[in-house]
């Protein structure tokens, strides 16, 4: 086609370029994305929920309730023994959630005497093994990880029992 002077804008062929080239830059973006940061979140989110949900459990039942954690998985428990897991209300099993699958490469830590948070039934936080248990003398954290720079830090304050993520 002929151009005639006065006239400007871009050929089909320009334009097709432009966009492939875009198409192969964007490509090449979403390929080298990490999710190891969105796995930490949900992760994060998850264990929140569930340590909310044994403080509801330990005011429904009026017996403490918690969550035991150890390494990459951790225990919803009823009745006072981190050794009897609550009933998953999703699935009607075991409510223990092991960090696999959504959850792959996710570590936790926390600075709980025994790995053992526990409720009472106004929601008070205790901390220890099933034989010596004491109430949280100051705010604990647990440490939901998934590679170096992928960290979210769920806090348990003492004598409130508010439990936060950031």
């Amino acid at each position: 086609m002929r151009r005639t002077v006065g006239q400007s804008g871009f050929t089909v062929i320009e334009l097709v370029l432009t966009i492939l080239i875009t198409i192969m830059i964007a490509a090449t973006a979403i390929s080298q994305f990490n999710l190891t940061g969105d796995r930490a979140a949900s992760a994060g989110r998850k264990l929140l929920s569930d340590l909310r949900y044994a403080q509801q459990l330990a005011n429904a039942t009026q017996a403490r309730s918690g969550v035991a954690l150890s390494g990459s998985s951790y225990t919803v428990f009823t009745s006072n023994s981190s050794a009897s897991p609550a009933t998953d209300p999703l699935n009607g099993g075991s409510y223990v959630v092991n960090m696999t699958g959504n959850f792959a490469s996710v570590t936790l830590s926390n600075t709980l005497t025994g790995g053992i948070v526990r409720f009472d039934s106004l929601g008070v936080p205790y901390q220890g093994t099933d034989g010596s248990q004491t109430a949280l003398a100051a705010a604990q954290t647990i440490t939901v990880s998934s590679g170096a720079s992928s960290i979210k830090t769920i806090t348990i304050e003492a004598n409130t029992g508010k439990v936060w993520m950031n």
